[in-house]
């Protein structure tokens, strides 16, 4: 539709909100470059988008404003899933990567590697483990094997970032 994509936030218990009347928040200078994934930030107050062009940015919700962009995958971002004490999070992409970052400072910290596009990606809540799920595109899925389609969910320590199973 060649709109600019913009950011809304809005309380569901607020009428208002609900009739598209006001928000919490808005933001409109997003770029062309779509949300594909968010998470609150800490203490929600902040929201942590991943986008299409694989940038992830840290909102301010009560300035409105950016607090920090971080360009770190070279395609789309599928999933954002924070580890249990929300310190860190996992992001998955089409680049084939999953990457780890601190939630505070976007700092990114290790990199899982495939050869297929990353749909989804989770940090065990009680070993040093992550989980990446994914495999070709959905339009591909109807002619292509089970076994080729490469769907196997794969994991990886954490730390050392070394593959140690396939399901």
């Amino acid at each position: 539709m060649k709109m600019m994509p913009e950011l809304h936030i809005i309380d569901t218990t607020n009428p208002d909100h609900m009739k598209g009347l006001s928000t919490v928040m808005s933001i409109k200078e997003l770029g062309m470059t779509k949300v594909t994934s968010s998470l609150w930030g800490p203490v929600d107050d902040s929201v942590i988008t991943g986008h299409e062009s694989g940038h992830i940015v840290n909102w301010d919700i009560k300035q409105k404003k950016k607090v920090k962009d971080v360009f770190v995958h070279k395609s789309q971002i599928n999933d954002l899933q924070y580890s249990k004490d929300q310190t860190f999070f996992i992001s998955a992409s089409k680049d084939t990567t999953a990457k780890l970052f601190d939630t505070h400072t976007l700092e990114h910290l290790k990199t899982y590697k495939t050869e297929r596009p990353v749909n989804s990606a989770a940090i065990s809540p009680i070993r040093d483990h992550v989980v990446l799920g994914g495999g070709q595109e959905a339009m591909e899925v109807t002619t292509t094997a089970a076994r080729s389609g490469k769907f196997e969910a794969r994991f990886f320590h954490l730390i050392f970032e070394e593959e140690f199973g396939r399901v």
